[in-house]
């Protein structure tokens, strides 16, 4: 296997709205016209060479993708979402919690447009550090929400293991991102549910950017993952939000969820349920930079 083409919503998650021979659907605009397109998990949500770095010679090292996204994220983030599923997420262990967290904090990294900024992040620190001589993993963060501290502090890290290609550091230390021991924490001490929607006749989507983050991690939030057409991942911290969604019934639920699912995608939507279709044209935006 080659490893060139990375996908930042992985197969094992797809796979839940289609497969080959049963595809789902996918939703993009293309010179002003709504496309709607069968296609496999393996189509979908994927860029060639994403997280790739140079590694000298005109090769491109396919490492982060091979040894880390595949083996140490998402395969042991298949096992617990089979689980949680089936069984609930009161039924996790304490590793099985941990797997999910690193996945979820993963989700938020690895989309493309993050991984673009942390590209242009890697360089302008590395411009930073070495002009100035400033020893930047000396930083501390003051906040889970300041962003840029805590990117400065790994993007610094490794940079010094790898200076001559700055422009690749916002990949290279995207594993050490992913073990956060800042944004791992407050994931692992939110309240858990899987919350099954098979009464509402319509399911849900996935989206090109499907972690649905409201609130602050250092405060009260709340996150959202569609984990299939009628499952849905909740995370949340404020009472608040758990008695909304206790109230809250599965159609109302599909409806927001799959509302914010298009306005927070990038390119396109994924889903088992043509009828959508209308949805997905007033919500799923169009931009010079939105097609497919």
């Amino acid at each position: 296997m080659s490893h060139t083409r990375h996908h930042y919503v992985p197969v094992f998650l797809l796979e839940k709205w289609g497969s080959p021979k049963n595809p789902g659907t996918r939703f993009c605009w293309r010179n002003g016209r709504l496309l709607e397109e069968p296609k496999g998990p393996r189509q979908v949500c994927f860029e060639e060479h994403l997280y790739s770095f140079d590694a000298g010679n005109d090769v491109l090292d396919v490492a982060v993708e091979r040894d880390f996204w595949g083996p140490q994220v998402d395969d042991p983030a298949a096992r617990v979402l089979s689980k949680m599923v089936t069984r609930g997420a009161a039924s996790l262990t304490e590793g099985d919690r941990l797997i999910w967290s690193r996945f979820l904090v993963g989700q938020l990294l690895r989309v493309p447009h993050v991984v673009r900024h942390m590209r242009k992040r890697g360089e302008q620190i590395w411009a930073r550090v070495h002009s100035t001589d400033v020893d930047a993993t000396e930083q501390t963060s003051e906040g889970v929400e300041d962003n840029e501290e805590l990117e400065q502090r790994y993007l610094a890290w490794a940079c010094r293991l790898n200076p001559e290609t700055p422009g690749d550091l916002g990949v290279l230390t995207m594993p050490a991102l992913v073990e956060s021991s800042v944004l791992n924490p407050p994931c692992l001490a939110a309240n858990w549910v899987v919350r099954s929607v098979v009464k509402s006749p319509v399911r849900l989507l996935i989206g090109d950017a499907p972690l649905i983050y409201l609130g602050r991690l250092d405060r009260d939030f709340l996150l959202l993952l569609p984990i299939g057409p009628a499952h849905l991942f909740c995370a949340y911290t404020s009472p608040v939000a758990r008695d909304c969604l206790s109230r809250i019934s599965d159609l109302g639920l599909v409806r927001l969820v799959n509302r914010e699912t298009c306005e927070r995608a990038v390119q396109w939507v994924y889903g088992s349920d043509p009828s959508l279709r209308a949805l997905v044209s007033r919500r799923l935006r169009m931009s010079p930079s939105h097609g497919c």
